[in-house]
């Protein structure tokens, strides 16, 4: 947790998962309170990238894994997010991405083999996807998880050459991180600055590029 600039109210709990913007956000510092709330306060196209690392609550419903509130401590005090509300998040930040914008979409495998990313390809299609290995044990039922899979959706128009400058960037990605220095919702941050420098670009393809996926 972070302490807030004096400029900055916490959104209290009850505003937490509603969409309501309790007070207007200040910009380039960290937040803590609603994503619907502050996507819906950001204007149009006003963005090349985002990062979105949901706390899925059909997850932890579905598999009951009994770990819950045990293993995950850290975590299972953080607010779960209910499919419709991950989904509408992910619409406003569609709204928010400059035309041929990404979002970098973490998922677990039980959403990715469900296709729940499917229902944004209206909107966001998925052009791309990275696997990252974490090096450790984790549950399953059938297959023991080992990581998590970062969808890489790209708002229309399509395009590759012209938004995606960082070549080295591999789809399997393995690396284990140390629980200690990690928050239970982030995303590692250098994977998150690889993608976003990766994903950097103007706000027109170069003219004459072809179509591409």
């Amino acid at each position: 947790m972070f302490a807030p600039p004096p400029s900055i109210e916490l959104a209290s709990p009850s505003v937490i998962g509603t969409g309501v913007v309790p007070t207007p956000f200040a910009t380039d510092v960290q937040q803590h309170g609603d994503a619907l709330a502050l996507l819906r306060s950001l204007p149009d196209g006003a963005s090349a990238a985002a990062f979105f690392d949901p706390q899925h609550r059909s997850t932890l419903e579905r598999l009951r894994y009994g770990n819950e509130g045990a293993r995950q401590k850290q975590r299972h005090t953080l607010p779960a997010m209910t499919d419709a509300y991950i989904e509408e998040c992910c619409r406003e930040i569609a709204r928010v991405l400059r035309p041929c914008g990404y979002l970098f979409l973490w998922a677990d495998t039980f959403r990715v083999c469900r296709g729940d990313h499917l229902q944004l390809s209206d909107s966001l299609p998925c052009v791309d996807l990275i696997a990252w290995d974490n090096g450790r044990f984790g549950m399953g039922y059938r297959a023991r998880r080992a990581g998590e899979f970062l969808l890489i959706l790209q708002k229309p128009p399509l395009r590759a050459k012209a938004t995606w400058h960082d070549h080295g960037i591999r789809d399997r990605w393995v690396e284990k991180v140390d629980k200690s220095e990690r928050s239970p919702d982030a995303s590692d941050r250098h994977r998150q600055r690889r993608g976003d420098e990766g994903a950097q670009h103007g706000d027109r393809p170069r003219r004459g590029e072809a179509r591409e996926r």
